[in-house]
C-alpha cells in the first residue's frame, strides 16, 4: 500500500521541481539551475520505479499503482519538456502579464504529439518488461503485461484518430 503513497509524493515532487524550474528561469534567471531541477524530475521518477520492482520483487501483490509507476516515468520523460512549457507560459500570464495568444496545433505538432506519446510507450511499456523480467513470476506480473496490452490499444488509437486529422486537414487544404 506505501506504494500509493510513493507514487504521489513523486509526483508532488515533480510539481516542486517543475516550480523550482520557472522560479530559477525568471526570479534567479540561473538557466543551468532549472536544468539540475529537471534532471531531479527524471531521477525522482527512477527511484519511483526502482521502489516499485522491489516491492514487487519483495511479493507485494500487483497493483494498478504499480503500472502506472513505469507509465508516469515514461509520460515525464517523452511530455517533460511541454510540462515545463506549459508551465512556462501559465507563469508569463499570470505573473509577468506577457499573454501569448494559444494557437491552434500545427500538423507537425500534432504530429509532434503523437510520436512524443509514441515514445512515452515504448519508455513505459520498455520499462514494465523489465519489471516482468525482474520479478519472474508470471502470475504476479499479469497485471503489468495488461497494462502493455491496453497501453498498446492506446497508441493505436492515438496513431489511428492523428492518421485521419492529418489526412483531414491536408483535404480541407485542398479544397
Amino acid at each position: 500500500m506505501y506504494i500509493i503513497s510513493l507514487i504521489i509524493a513523486a509526483e508532488l515532487l515533480i510539481w516542486v521541481c517543475i516550480s523550482l524550474i520557472i522560479f530559477s528561469r525568471y526570479k534567479l534567471k540561473n538557466k543551468p539551475l532549472s536544468v539540475f531541477f529537471f534532471i531531479w524530475m527524471i531521477i525522482i521518477n527512477i527511484i519511483l520505479l526502482i521502489l516499485t520492482a522491489v516491492d514487487l520483487k519483495s511479493g507485494s501483490t500487483v497493483t494498478f499503482a504499480h503500472g502506472l509507476a513505469a507509465i508516469y516515468i515514461g509520460i515525464s520523460i517523452a511530455f517533460g519538456s511541454q510540462m515545463i512549457g506549459y508551465a512556462d507560459r501559465m507563469y508569463q500570464n499570470y505573473f509577468l502579464k506577457e499573454h501569448t495568444p494559444i494557437e491552434k496545433p500545427t500538423k507537425r505538432q500534432k504530429l509532434m504529439t503523437t510520436l512524443r506519446h509514441f515514445l512515452a510507450y515504448i519508455i513505459g511499456a520498455g520499462l514494465l518488461y523489465i519489471m516482468i523480467q525482474y520479478i519472474g513470476n508470471e502470475p504476479a506480473t499479469g497485471k503489468l503485461q495488461w497494462f502493455i496490452k491496453i497501453w498498446t490499444i492506446v497508441i493505436a488509437v492515438d496513431l489511428g484518430i492523428t492518421i485521419v486529422a492529418l489526412t483531414k486537414q491536408n483535404k480541407t487544404k485542398k479544397a
